[in-house]
C-alpha cells in the first residue's frame, strides 16, 4: 500500500447531503458480510450520501457512512469516486474515524496474498453496481487498520469488519415488536429482500439473513427453524456458546412464554406487499450447560416491500407445503434460494440450515 489519503481538513469544509432522487444511487443500503471462514451474514445500515470533496484534482462525489463501524453513536466514513458510466465507487484507502483510545483509524481493503491464510493491503476498494442495483467489491473485504500506536497495541492489524461484502439498496422494512427491559417495544428497521418465488430472502432481519419459503398455496409462508441469523459476540463465542443466534419456535402458556426446540417452522401468511408473522418467535443460542443465550422474544413481524409485489403471493408458485413434514424435506437451497443438487459447492440451506458444501 503506498499511503493513506487523510481527507478529514478537507471534509470539514465540505457538505454532503442526501439526494432526493429516487433513480439515484444515494440512499440507504443494506450492507451484507460474511464472517472469514464461516457461513454467518451479518448486516450493517450504509448510507451514501452526495458529496463534493476536491483533492489533488479528483473530485470525490459519494459519502459511504459505514454502519460496520458505529462508536459513541457516530459512524465511520469514507469518500469515494462514482463513475456513472462505468456504474462503478472507487474509495481510496483513508482514514475514516478518529477513535477516542485507539487513535487514527484507517479504511483499507484486503486481497489474497500468495501465503496461505493471509491477506495483502490495497490502495482502494473498487465497487461495481449490479442489475439488481447492489455493489459488489472487487477485493476479498474491506476492514479497519489502526495507523497510530495511541493504545500501544493491534496497530497494522486489520479487522475484517466487510468479508465477502455486498451493499444492497433498501426494498423494505421490517415491524413488529420485542421484548426489552421486560416491557413489550414496536420497532421498525431497514431490510433488503430478494424475491425468488418459491424463497424470499430477507437481509437485515435483526442484523442478520432469513430465509422464508413460499407456501404451495400462495397465501402461506413457512419461515425453518434452526437456521443461523446473526452471530455471537466474541465474548460469546469463547465461552462456548456457539457461532449464532437462531430462529427458534415458541410456547405460549398464559403470560409464559418458552423455547419450542420442537418447532420446524414459524408460519406466516403473505400478500401481495407484506409477509407477516403474527405469532411469537425468538433468535436464540443454546448456551452451554443448557442455559439460554437470548436476543429476543418477538412478536407480529411484519415484512413490507416497499416496491413491487411479492411474486410469489401473485403467481401461485409451488413451494414448500406448509406443515413440519416439507418443511424440513432434506431439499437443497443455494443463498439466492434456487434448490440445487449434492453435487453444488458452495453456501447452501437444508432443513433451516446454513452449511458450506465443499
Amino acid at each position: 500500500m503506498s499511503h493513506v489519503k487523510d481527507f478529514r481538513a478537507a471534509a470539514a469544509k465540505a457538505k454532503a447531503a442526501r439526494a432526493n432522487d429516487g433513480n439515484s444511487i444515494y440512499g440507504n443500503y443494506i450492507s451484507n458480510n460474511m464472517r472469514d471462514g464461516a457461513t454467518i451474514h451479518e448486516c450493517y445500515n450504509d448510507v451514501f450520501e452526495v458529496a463534493n470533496l476536491e483533492d489533488n484534482g479528483v473530485t470525490y462525489n459519494v459519502l459511504v457512512k459505514l454502519g460496520g463501524l458505529n462508536i459513541e453513536g457516530q459512524a465511520a466514513q469514507v469518500y469515494g469516486v462514482y463513475d456513472a458510466d462505468a456504474k462503478t465507487i472507487t474509495i481510496p484507502s483513508q482514514g475514516c474515524y478518529n477513535h477516542p483510545t485507539y487513535g487514527n483509524i484507517d479504511y483499507i481493503g484486503l486481497a489474497e496474498s500468495d501465503k496461505p491464510d493471509s491477506y495483502k493491503i490495497t490502495d482502494e476498494v473498487v465497487y461495481t453496481q449490479q442489475e439488481n442495483g447492489s455493489w459488489v467489491p472487487n477485493v476479498l473485504a474491506w476492514g479497519m487498520m489502526l495507523n497510530d500506536d495511541k493504545a500501544g497495541e493491534m496497530k497494522g492489524n486489520p479487522w475484517n469488519l466487510g468479508f465477502n461484502n455486498v451493499l444492497y439498496p433498501v426494498n423494505a422494512t421490517i415491524t413488529g415488536s420485542t421484548v426489552k427491559n421486560k416491557e413489550w417495544t414496536d420497532f421498525e428497521s431497514m431490510a433488503y429482500v430478494d424475491d425468488q418465488n418459491e424463497v424470499v430472502n430477507v437481509y437485515n432481519f435483526e442484523n442478520g439473513f432469513a430465509a422464508i419459503y413460499v407456501n404451495e398455496d400462495g397465501a402461506t409462508v413457512s419461515m425453518p427453524t434452526g437456521q443461523p441469523i446473526v452471530g455471537l459476540p466474541q465474548s460469546a463465542i469463547d465461552e462456548g456458546f456457539g457461532e449464532s443466534m437462531n430462529i427458534t419456535g415458541v410456547k405460549v402458556d398464559g403470560d409464559n412464554i418458552r423455547i419450542d426446540y420442537d418447532a420446524k417452522f414459524v408460519p406466516g401468511t403473505i400478500s401481495a406487499t407484506d409477509i407477516t408473522f403474527p405469532d411469537y418467535l425468538s433468535i436464540c443460542s443454546k448456551a452451554v450447560e443448557d442455559n439460554l443465550y437470548l436476543r429476543g422474544w418477538y412478536h407480529g413481524i411484519t415484512i413490507n416491500k416497499l416496491k413491487g409485489v411479492f411474486q410469489g403471493a401473485t403467481a401461485g408458485v409451488k413451494g414448500i407445503s406448509d406443515n413440519a413434514a416439507k418443511a424440513n424435506d432434506n431439499r437443497i437451497f443455494n443463498l439466492a434460494g434456487q434448490q440445487v443438487g449434492e453435487n453444488y459447492k458452495g453456501i447452501v440451506i437444508k432443513n433451516g440450515q446454513k452449511f458450506l458444501k465443499k
